[in-house]
């Protein structure tokens, strides 16, 4: 059977048994070729391909976006405690967890119900939270204000105490019963007095008539208007009927005399003492005695009212309390416990109380920045010295070539530690300090200027060697020949050819020079306090491994370090395979 149909004799049809089938290789060279596409668009159609890159690219642009994007809307500070004096934090909150002073705020219904006398707290805050259950209650009660206040040494501030009111009738639920005054009065301490006695001495005796109270300290007053036959007045003593001082038996009563403050503990008198004057002239023979002498120190102390994260006016008690004196606190208020939204410290805080989450945001940005500052660094510096030196060749490109070498031939980490030091001290002390402060810190500076310095040499052999090729070119010959400029020649025609390289070179500096710089301010020498950086974070909590409960704050920070370097890393070697032709050609 023929696989041609039979042409009928009345069609206008081909007759298809006069031709042949096309061979393979007619086929292939009638297939339609592949349209045509730039160097960009081949090089990332061929980087999509790549899963590792591609995973590594959507990692850097989150990283990209939460450095740079959420800062703008984060409520907390990179360098202070807090947001606003509504969110007070306290030191090394545990992730996700609020301080008292924050939990009083999220809290609802509160009402005040008493005073709490100030507790002693990890945090540091001496306020009770709003009690929301009998468990709590319990727990903190012990606190509460439930009789008069005593006043013993020292100022006494209390704290309102807040609890939920659920039914909304303005009585709060737990604890409110627990404070009640009716019936108690204030107490006065007992008055001391203080007497003045000549024993045997002649004169005017001195009259205090100073209201003293148990541990008031009492300044003697001096006289100079008793006098006695051969002898001067010297001090005051507790004890009656001391003979006369003199070098011979002073030591012997020296410790009865009072030469300095005296606390009371009851009315009290005070006997002259007098010392030998045996040539009359009213100055003592042979010894000196010191003695204190000034205005009394009368102890009083006050009493304050804390709002504890209320608003309004707290009450004011203008009394002054002395030793001893019991005081009502008064339950007439007028201000109120505002209900607050607080946004949680997602990795707690730090030493200092500092959102743990915004610095290490702020910390990666400062690694990305550095990192793309030193990459655009390289690219000027290096891609302009091996140009000149590839294009003019010769002696020209045998002197820029030794000075690469020498800079290669340097030991790095030691150089990059003793510029940044150097360069860092040479900074602050001139005038350019407040410039660099305004850049982002003289050490960020330092850094920056030590990248440029030492970072461009390996871009620049780079360029030289594709330059050194290039320029032997026809199309470079024909723009000699039409007169253009070296510097042309260099920028328009060489340049877009060695694109490649640039790229390439320039992505995979970018991890490297974040590493640097990573590691300067691990050692202490690099982004200048407060601004974090992710190695001063790393190397400020390193010590915080061995404290259960705390190891994150140092492997956050090495974490996203890690992240950072190996996905650029990997980015970089998928750009170098998509888009460098040699390795291209190898791959075949």
């Amino acid at each position: 059977m023929s696989q041609y149909p039979k042409k009928n004799p009345l069609s206008m049809q081909l007759d298809l048994s006069k031709f042949t089938l096309a061979t393979e290789d007619e086929k292939k060279m009638a297939d339609r070729m592949r349209e045509s596409t730039s160097f960009f668009k081949d090089g990332m159609r061929r980087l999509r391909k790549n899963v590792v890159s591609m995973i590594c690219l959507i990692i850097i642009v989150l990283l990209i976006l939460i450095a740079f994007v959420v800062p703008l809307f984060y409520p907390y500070d990179y360098s202070t405690s807090s947001a606003s004096v509504d969110s007070v934090s306290a030191n090394f909150l545990a992730p996700m967890k609020y301080s008292i002073k924050e939990q009083i705020l999220r809290s609802k219904n509160g009402v005040f119900i008493g005073w709490s006398y100030p507790r002693a707290t990890l945090e540091g805050y001496k306020g009770l939270p709003v009690i929301d259950s009998q468990e709590k209650l319990d727990e903190v009660k012990e606190y509460f204000v439930t009789d008069p206040v005593k006043i013993t040494n020292s100022n006494v501030e209390l704290y309102a105490v807040w609890s939920v009111d659920e039914n909304g009738d303005g009585i709060g639920d737990f604890g409110a019963d627990l404070f009640d005054f009716s019936g108690a009065k204030t107490v006065e301490a007992k008055s001391y007095h203080i007497t003045y006695d000549l024993d045997g001495g002649e004169g005017t005796v001195p009259v205090d008539e100073n209201d003293y109270v148990p541990e008031d300290e009492v300044i003697l007053s001096k006289t100079n208007k008793v006098t006695k036959p051969g002898a001067v007045f010297v001090a005051w003593s507790l004890e009656k009927g001391l003979p006369v001082l003199t070098a011979d038996n002073y030591k012997e009563y020296e410790s009865k005399l009072v030469t300095k403050g005296t606390n009371l503990t009851k009315d009290t008198t005070f006997y002259a003492v007098y010392a030998q004057d045996e040539n009359g002239d009213s100055v003592i023979d042979g010894f000196r005695i010191q003695t204190s002498y000034g205005t009394p120190k009368l102890n009083r102390y006050k009493l304050t009212y804390n709002k504890n994260m209320g608003e309004g006016a707290a009450p004011i008690d203008s009394n002054v309390y002395a030793p001893g004196s019991t005081a009502i606190p008064t339950m007439d208020v007028s201000f109120t416990k505002p209900v607050k939204s607080i946004f949680p410290h997602i990795l707690g805080t730090d030493e200092i109380g500092r959102d743990y989450a915004i610095r290490v945001i702020v910390g990666m940005r400062i690694s990305l920045l550095v990192g793309i500052i030193a990459a655009a660094i390289v690219v000027v510096i290096g891609v302009l010295y091996g140009a000149i030196s590839g294009y003019f060749g010769g002696k020209v490109d045998m002197v820029m070539m030794r000075v690469v070498d020498i800079i290669y031939a340097m030991p790095d980490t030691l150089i990059i530690i003793l510029l940044s030091v150097s360069l860092k001290d040479v900074i602050m002390n001139t005038s350019f300090s407040k410039v660099a402060d305004k850049l982002g810190g003289v050490g960020l500076v330092s850094i920056l200027i030590v990248f440029a310095l030492l970072y461009w040499v390996g871009m620049a052999r780079l360029v030289r060697g594709q330059v050194l090729s290039l320029r032997e070119q026809e199309f470079v010959l024909a723009a000699k020949s039409m007169g253009v400029s070296p510097f042309k020649i260099i920028i328009k025609h060489m340049l877009p050819n060695c694109i490649s390289v640039i790229f390439i070179s320039a992505a995979l500096q970018i991890p490297s020079a974040i590493f640097t710089e990573s590691f300067l301010s691990f050692l202490g020498i690099g982004v200048s306090i407060p601004m974090p950086s992710l190695g001063s974070l790393a190397s400020d909590y390193r010590g915080q491994m061995t404290i259960p409960g705390r190891e994150y704050l140092f492997i956050i920070p090495a974490l996203v370090i890690f992240l950072i370097v190996l996905s650029l890393n990997l980015l970089g070697q998928g750009l170098r395979d998509s888009f460098d032709p040699k390795l291209r050609e190898v791959s075949k």
